[in-house]
C-alpha cells in the first residue's frame, strides 16, 4: 500500500539524515577544532573543559604580532584600543541615539540629521579619521547649519555630534495679542460696545544649559493693559429708580438710584491687566525637543465702569476683580527642521492653578446741590477656586549664526476659572447688594509674537 511505502522512504531518509550528522560531529573532532587556538582565544573551552593557548598564540602575543595561526590560516587580530568609537572620535555615529559622554565629561549628541541632502555633503564620507564627514564637520552643517543643536543652543557646537559645552541664552519676544470680549451696558441698551483692541506685551526667557540636557528657564510675559470704552444716548429718557426689580426694592440700591429718574446718556469702560512670572526645569532630548515643568504666578485684573448722566446728576456703577492664580505647569517645545536654517516650532503649555479671586463693587453719584460724591459698596467678596490656564503656538524660526536666531509665530491663550468685573456688576444689579463673588467665568487671548534669541 501507498502508506507503508511512505513510512519506508521517510525511514531511509531519516537514517541518512542521522548518519550525516554523524560523520560531520566525527570530523570537527578529529580535525581538533575545539582545541583550536582561535576558539580558545574567544573565552571557549576545549574537549577537557580548560581555555587554550596555544604556542602559536602565545608567541604571537609576545612579539606583539597583529595576527594569528588557525590551522593553514592566518587571522589579523585588532585590539581594542585600535578599535575606533564614539568617543574617541568625538563623533556620533547616528542620528536621534541617546546622548553620550566623552572622556572629558562632555555631552555629545547626534545632530546630523538630514545633512547630506539639505545642505551638501554627505555624514560620515570621511569616516572616524577625518571627523563625521563632508559638509557635516566643516561645511553647512557643521559651523552654519549646526544642525538642531546649533538651533536650540549648544555653545561650541560645531558639528555632527561634537561635544556640546554649556551655555546660556536669552530670549526677548513682543507680543501683538488681542483679548476676545467686549462690554455692554449694564442698564440702558443704547449701543454694544467693539471688542478689545490689539495691545503690545513682552516675552522675555533667561535660561541655562549647562550639560545639554539639563536646564532652567526664567520667563516674565506682561504687561498687557486691553481697554475699551463706548458712549450713547438714551432716547426716550430712562427713570432707574422705576425700573423695578432688586434695584428698587434693595436696601442699598434703592436710595442710590432715586435721584436718577430721567438719565438721557450712558458709557461703558471696560479695561484688563495680565501679567506673568515662571520658573521651570527644562530637559532637551535629541536636540529637537523640549519638556519643561514648574511653577508659574498670574495676575489677571479687570476693571468695570458704567457711568450715567441726566441734567442735574449724574452717577456711576463700578466694578473691580483682582485674580492672583498659584500653580503648576508642564510645557513643550519642538523644532521641525525645513531648510539649512530655517525650522518649523511648535509650543504648548498647560498649567493647573489656585485662584485667589477679590470682587468690589460699589458706585459714585453725584446731585447738583447735594452733598459731596461718597463711594456707596455694594457688594464685597473673596474665594478660592481652581483655574485653568492652556496656551498652544506655531512658528517659524531662521538662523542667522550661531549665536542669533530670529523667529515670528501665532499662539493663542484660553484662561478658566476667573472671577470677571462685569458679570460681578450684573450680578448685583440683578439680584440685590452683597453677593458672593463668582469665579467661574472664562476668556481667550490671540495674537502674534515676534522676536530674537542669543546663546552664549
Amino acid at each position: 500500500m501507498k502508506i507503508c511505502s511512505i513510512q519506508q522512504r521517510f525511514g531511509r531518509k531519516t537514517a541518512r539524515t542521522f548518519a550525516t550528522c554523524g560523520l560531520m560531529a566525527g570530523a570537527l573532532l578529529t580535525s581538533g577544532f575545539w582545541s583550536s587556538p582561535a576558539w580558545g582565544e574567544s573565552g571557549n573551552q576545549n574537549a577537557f573543559g580548560a581555555p587554550v593557548q596555544t604556542a602559536s598564540y602565545q608567541t604571537a602575543k609576545a612579539n606583539g604580532s597583529k595576527s594569528i595561526v588557525h590551522g593553514d590560516r592566518e587571522y589579523k587580530v585588532m585590539t581594542a584600543d585600535g578599535v575606533p568609537t564614539a568617543a574617541s572620535a568625538s563623533r556620533v555615529a547616528t542620528v536621534g541615539s541617546i546622548p553620550q559622554s566623552d572622556p572629558l565629561g562632555s555631552v555629545m549628541q547626534a545632530s546630523c540629521l538630514s545633512c547630506g541632502t539639505n545642505c551638501g555633503g554627505s555624514c560620515g564620507s570621511s569616516g572616524f579619521d577625518g571627523g563625521y564627514g563632508g559638509a557635516c564637520s566643516t561645511g553647512m552643517c557643521g559651523s552654519s547649519y549646526g544642525g538642531f543643536g546649533d538651533s536650540y543652543g549648544g555653545g561650541g557646537f560645531a558639528g555632527c555630534g561634537t561635544p556640546c559645552d554649556p551655555y546660556m541664552f536669552v530670549m526677548v519676544e513682543a507680543l501683538y495679542m488681542q483679548h476676545q470680549g467686549d462690554a455692554r451696558p449694564l442698564i440702558g441698551q443704547s449701543f454694544r460696545s467693539d471688542d478689545f483692541d490689539f495691545e503690545w506685551g513682552t516675552r522675555l526667557t533667561f535660561g541655562s544649559v549647562p550639560d545639554c540636557v539639563h536646564g532652567m528657564e526664567i520667563t516674565y510675559v506682561g504687561p498687557f493693559d486691553w481697554d475699551l470704552g463706548m458712549s450713547g444716548p438714551l432716547n426716550p429718557a430712562l427713570n432707574f429708580a422705576g425700573t423695578g426689580g432688586a434695584m428698587s426694592t434693595d436696601s442699598l440700591l434703592g436710595p442710590f438710584f432715586d435721584d436718577f429718574t430721567a438719565v438721557d446718556e450712558e458709557r461703558v469702560e471696560y479695561s484688563a491687566e495680565f501679567w506673568s512670572l515662571e520658573a521651570n526645569k527644562t530637559l532637551v532630548g535629541w536636540e529637537v525637543a523640549k519638556v519643561l515643568f514648574g511653577g508659574r504666578y498670574i495676575n489677571y485684573d479687570e476693571s468695570y465702569r458704567y457711568s450715567f448722566s441726566q441734567p442735574g446728576a449724574a452717577g456711576s456703577f463700578n466694578s473691580e476683580t483682582d485674580n492672583s492664580m498659584y500653580g503648576l505647569q508642564i510645557g513643550l517645545d519642538m523644532l521641525f527642521p525645513v531648510s539649512c536654517h530655517g525650522y518649523m516650532d511648535f509650543r504648548g503649555r498647560a498649567g493647573g492653578y489656585l485662584n485667589f479671586a477679590e470682587s468690589n463693587v460699589g458706585g459714585f453719584k453725584g446731585v447738583a446741590g447735594g452733598a459731596t460724591p461718597t463711594f456707596q459698596p455694594f457688594s464685597d467678596s473673596d474665594d478660592s477656586d481652581i483655574a485653568g490656564v492652556f496656551e498652544l503656538g506655531a512658528g517659524y524660526r531662521y538662523d542667522l549664526g550661531q549665536m542669533l536666531s530670529m523667529r515670528a509665530g501665532v499662539e493663542g491663550w484660553y484662561v478658566t476659572g476667573v472671577a470677571n468685573a462685569e458679570d460681578q456688576a450684573r450680578q448685583v444689579i440683578s439680584r440685590g447688594s452683597f453677593q458672593s463673588i463668582d469665579n467661574d467665568d472664562d476668556f481667550f487671548v490671540f495674537g502674534f509674537n515676534f522676536g530674537a534669541q542669543i546663546k552664549y
